[in-house]
């Protein structure tokens, strides 16, 4: 179990605590972490105000060369690593080779996790399924397609299709749900987990905006704190 993908595990898993003690003794020969976390796009299809990305997502270099990629993949495999998170950056499900790396993270037998809008998973939902994804995390942010539309800049009909490729994929994979409380979501946090537990997601992480300019946590009223315990 320690190498794989479960956060709860991550740092102090035997594997990676072993790498970074050698890490902190100077020892930089060969070391390759057993976890990748891989950023491939820095395209993104939804516009969110609260996006930790906006100086960058959607400028110059937009994605990762496939082929340069494909060879990174190859080397650190060889070199010990054995687990790839696809996050951004943007959404990863945006790279032009979304379904060829999935193809090739499976042959070299990394296991797999995902962080995404969920916006695209109806192209990919077979793919996910057919490969080793450990875990897949989805940001909804809300109970409804009217406040999802709103958080993420996006269509109405976007929600549907995230909940439907949710419900498919969670009968085989594991599934989690991620809500960031915003000022206009907060009053369905409740609503948001009575939701996806009927999509047979494993968990819901509810966590607070993080402001980046003044490194203040967004401020949780007692209104936040009835929703939450509601969901317990």
């Amino acid at each position: 179990m320690d190498d794989r993908l479960n956060h709860e595990q991550k740092m102090f898993s035997k594997t990676n605590w072993e790498f970074t003690k050698k890490i902190v003794e100077g020892n930089f020969e060969s070391q390759v972490s057993p976890i990748l976390t891989l950023d491939v796009s820095k395209k993104c299809n939804f516009r969110c105000n609260h996006c930790v990305d906006q100086e960058t997502v959607n400028k110059d270099n937009l994605e990762i060369d496939w082929g340069i990629l494909k060879q990174l993949l190859v080397d650190l495999k060889m070199q010990g690593c054995s687990c790839v998170e696809l996050t951004g950056g943007g959404e990863p499900t945006t790279y032009t080779h979304f379904k060829d790396l999935i193809k090739l993270l499976s042959l070299l037998q990394y296991r797999i996790a995902l962080i995404s809008n969920g916006s695209n998973l109806h192209k990919y939902c077979d793919d996910i399924i057919n490969a080793p994804f450990d875990w897949i995390r989805i940001s909804l942010d809300s109970s409804n397609a009217h406040t999802h539309s709103v958080v993420h800049g996006c269509g109405l009909n976007v929600f549907k299709s995230i909940t439907d490729s949710v419900k498919k994929i969670a009968k085989y994979k594991t599934v989690g749900i991620s809500f960031l409380i915003l000022p206009n979501n907060y009053k369905e946090i409740y609503n948001c987990a009575k939701y996806v537990k009927e999509l047979n997601v494993k968990y819901i992480e509810v966590k607070p905006e993080l402001n980046f300019k003044d490194k203040e946590i967004t401020q949780i009223d007692d209104k936040i704190k009835e929703e939450i315990k509601k969901t317990n």
